[in-house]
């Protein structure tokens, strides 16, 4: 006779075999869940079902003995048993083939109908310039399988089929690996999918562009944004908010200003929040067809300015002479070009093909006399020709002076307060309350939470206890306003 217990206490989701029938070794004759995860309860030796003790629904202790096998000829011994049977090779589990259904849908081969149209008005997917800049297979994404948080209004097949990656492709990837290196070269890359409800940004791409925020900030990477899209999304109804205060999205990209270079290009439609993150950027690269604008034209009209079409909201031909745009360019592929050009530039490292030339040039550039004028564009152009190789600049010393230092202060962000916003931290030192701090600045409690929460994201933190405990950990007397000490 041999018994097979159940080694722990579970409850039993299902017995797989009946009185009479033959198991195998290693064969499973039932299955119990415990911690809500399911174990398989396997025959050590072969056997003929003799008894079966347990049912599903039932809920048995460690060492229930579940089923007895009577040991035959046949299958008495493990040694003697025949093997359990195996899976063909050429079965596909279903799991495996919906994965492989969902990697597919991501791919802009099986959208041709919003290539195609994108493709006529002269422009390139988001894929199509992720491709382009970044080398050959080193694009890692993050967050492919997300969707719009639209459940509750429309079904998984539709949201899976027409918001793939929720409007917004991510990743790490390598820039000009060979020259630069592994880790020189990594870069984090994120494109706004105009394809995809307009590029608009929805909760979850938004929960992936703070990922690749912090990845960026703790191992010190790159980002060039790809930017093109219309701003917040209405239409994303599963989540229980209005005013969308607790994003984090656009104090963590401004939080990089001065940590890694950070490049934003533009073509096509940029309005709202896309355009928000654009202007962060230490250089904008725009084509000559880019529209950008800090409201779209449902927003200007909303507000009583009349009737525009996007073209008309921040063309290229104003906002690169307001100076808006940096490096204003034809199309996607120069647009590419320049944000590799620039990122060369901050790298340095370079080794390969590099020579000394005349160092004179530098020399003469930039005059003695601080009140005396000189070309800008000289001395960038002379920075280039020393990343390139041929001027004599230690390329060390040159990457030091190119990429923003690193913040290491934790209380940098103070300078940006405002008086208001100081007001409101006196009173959390001072433990009061929302009700306490509207009475104090005399507001509504609306305002006074408006206040609290403006204040937690320019500092980083997610809570009044860590506000205050960051100014009592680093702040001294001298960090107040005078008025305030």
């Amino acid at each position: 006779m041999i018994e097979i217990r159940s080694p722990l206490a579970a409850s039993v989701v299902a017995v797989l075999v009946e009185v009479g029938r033959n198991v195998r070794a290693g064969g499973v004759v039932a299955i119990v869940e415990s911690m809500k995860m399911e174990h398989e309860i396997r025959a050590e030796t072969g056997g003929t079902v003799s008894r079966v003790r347990a049912a599903a629904g039932e809920t048995v202790g460690e060492g229930y003995v579940l089923v007895v096998l009577e040991a035959t000829a046949a299958h008495g011994l493990a040694g003697d048993s025949a093997p359990a049977p195996t899976a063909k090779s050429s079965d596909v589990r279903p799991d495996l083939v919906e994965l492989r259904e969902r990697e597919r849908r991501l791919v802009d081969a099986s959208r041709p109908e919003a290539v195609a149209k994108r493709h006529a008005l002269g422009l390139r997917t988001a894929r199509e310039n992720i491709a382009d800049l970044c080398d050959a297979g080193s694009f890692i994404e993050y967050g492919a399988f997300a969707i719009a948080a639209q459940r509750s209004r429309r079904s998984l097949d539709d949201l899976v089929r027409n918001t793939p990656a929720d409007g917004m492709v991510t990743g790490i990837g390598s820039i000009d690996g060979a020259i630069y290196g592994v880790d020189l070269s990594r870069t984090v890359v994120m494109a706004y999918d105009a394809t995809v409800l307009a590029g608009t940004q929805g909760m979850r791409n938004h929960q992936k562009t703070d990922r690749l925020l912090a990845i960026a900030a703790e191992q010190r990477l790159p980002v060039v944004l790809f930017a093109e899209g219309g701003g917040g999304r209405p239409g994303d109804v599963d989540m229980p908010i209005v005013a969308g205060l607790h994003v984090t999205t656009f104090a963590s990209f401004a939080r990089l200003s001065g940590l890694v270079p950070l490049v934003g290009i533009a073509a096509g439609r940029c309005f709202a929040g896309n355009a928000a993150l654009l202007g962060c950027c230490d250089v904008i690269v725009a084509t000559k067809g880019s529209s950008i604008g800090m409201g779209g034209p449902a927003m200007v009209e909303g507000g009583g300015l009349g009737r525009f079409r996007p073209e008309e909201i921040g063309p290229s031909s104003v906002q690169s002479r307001s100076g808006v745009i940096d490096v204003l360019v034809e199309d996607e592929r120069e647009a590419v070009l320049a944000a590799r050009r620039y990122l060369g530039l901050v790298r340095g490292g370079r080794t390969q093909g590099w020579c000394a030339g005349e160092p004179s040039l530098l020399r003469e550039l930039l005059p003695e006399s601080r009140l005396r004028v000189y070309d800008m564009r000289a001395i960038v152009a002379a920075i280039e020709m020393a990343h390139q190789g041929q001027l004599a600049v230690d390329l060390l010393l040159l990457q030091e002076v190119l990429r923003p230092a690193r913040i290491d202060d934790p209380l940098w962000m103070l300078k940006f307060l405002t008086e208001r916003e100081w007001e409101v931290m006196r009173c959390i030192m001072d433990g009061l309350g929302t009700e306490q701090i509207a009475g104090q600045l005399s507001v509504k409690r609306s305002t006074a939470r408006t206040h609290v929460q403006n204040l937690l994201t320019k500092l980083g933190v997610h809570s009044r206890l860590q506000a205050a405990a960051l100014m009592a950990t680093h702040a001294s007397a001298e960090t107040w306003p005078v008025h305030m000490r």
